[in-house]
C-alpha cells in the first residue's frame, strides 16, 4: 500500500525509474539542504487534499517547521510554476483500459484555503499514456481506480507530483461516466469481487465535461468571479 500512499516513497521510485519530478528532500535531508530555489512546497507524506500544504521560499519553510514534532513525516519539493491536470481511469493486470485528463482551474490549494476549484476535460496530451504507464509500474499498481496529478512546465513538460490508487475526489466518477459510460466506481468493485468487467460496453462521448466546487462558506472574491471561471474555461478550448 505505502508506494500508492507515502508521497516520500512514491517519489523515491518515481526517482529511481527516471521519472521526470521536481527536486524533492525529506525534512531532515532539506535542513541541510543549499541548493539556490526561489519557492520550496511543504507537505505532510501521508495526507491528502491539499491538508498541511505550505508554499514559501527557504526561511518560510524553516520557519513553519520549527514546531514539528515528527519531522520524518514530512516532504519538502522544489516549487515549479505551472497547470496542474490530472488523470483518472483504471488499470487492469498492469494494462490501462480507460482512462481521462482534466485540468484543474485554479488549484486544490487553494480550495483548502477556502476559494472554488473547477476541473475540465480536455483531449488526451501526447504524453498522457505513457507517463501514466511509466509510473503505475514504477509503483507496482497493477489493478484499480487511478488517480494521478501532473504539473506541466511553461516548455510543456510534465513532472510527476503525486498518484492515489483510488478514484479522484470531488465530481471525478460523474463527469468520467458522462465522458466514457463507465462508472469507477463499478469497477472496483467488480474486481473485488471477482466479476469481469466489460470494457468492449463503452463510449468516448465527443463533448468534454467539467465541474465546479465551493467550499462551504466561502468568501469569493472578483479574483474567482463567474467571468472569471468562464474565461478559464476558454483558455481550455
Amino acid at each position: 500500500v505505502l508506494p500508492i500512499r507515502d508521497k516520500f516513497i512514491m517519489r523515491r521510485l518515481a526517482q529511481k525509474h527516471k521519472i521526470r519530478q521536481p527536486e524533492f528532500w525529506s525534512l531532515p535531508q532539506f535542513q541541510n539542504n543549499t541548493a539556490a530555489i526561489d519557492k520550496y512546497v511543504l507537505k505532510p507524506r501521508l495526507d491528502a487534499s491539499s491538508n498541511g500544504v505550505l508554499i514559501g521560499n527557504r526561511q518560510e519553510i524553516i520557519n513553519s517547521t520549527e514546531k514539528i514534532t515528527r519531522p520524518e513525516q514530512w516532504l519538502i519539493e522544489a516549487y515549479i510554476p505551472g497547470e496542474i491536470y490530472h488523470i483518472d481511469g483504471f488499470i487492469e493486470q498492469g494494462f490501462i483500459k480507460t482512462m481521462q485528463t482534466s485540468k484543474y482551474i485554479n488549484t486544490c490549494l487553494n480550495y483548502a484555503s477556502g476559494a472554488p476549484l473547477g476541473s475540465a476535460q480536455i483531449p488526451e496530451p501526447s504524453w498522457a499514456k505513457s507517463f501514466t504507464e511509466k509510473i503505475t509500474q514504477a509503483l507496482r499498481y497493477a489493478n484499480g481506480s487511478l488517480h494521478l496529478e501532473v504539473i506541466v512546465d511553461q516548455n510543456g513538460q510534465p513532472y510527476f507530483l503525486e498518484f492515489a490508487g483510488r478514484v479522484g475526489g470531488s465530481y471525478v466518477v460523474e463527469t468520467f461516466e458522462l465522458k466514457t459510460g463507465i462508472n469507477l466506481h463499478q469497477c472496483d468493485l467488480k474486481m473485488l469481487i471477482g466479476r469481469e468487467i466489460d470494457w468492449p460496453n463503452t463510449r468516448n462521448e465527443h463533448r468534454y465535461f467539467g465541474s465546479f466546487i465551493f467550499p462551504y462558506g466561502a468568501k469569493i472574491s472578483s479574483d474567482f468571479s463567474a467571468s472569471a471561471f468562464q474565461n478559464a474555461l476558454l483558455k481550455l478550448e
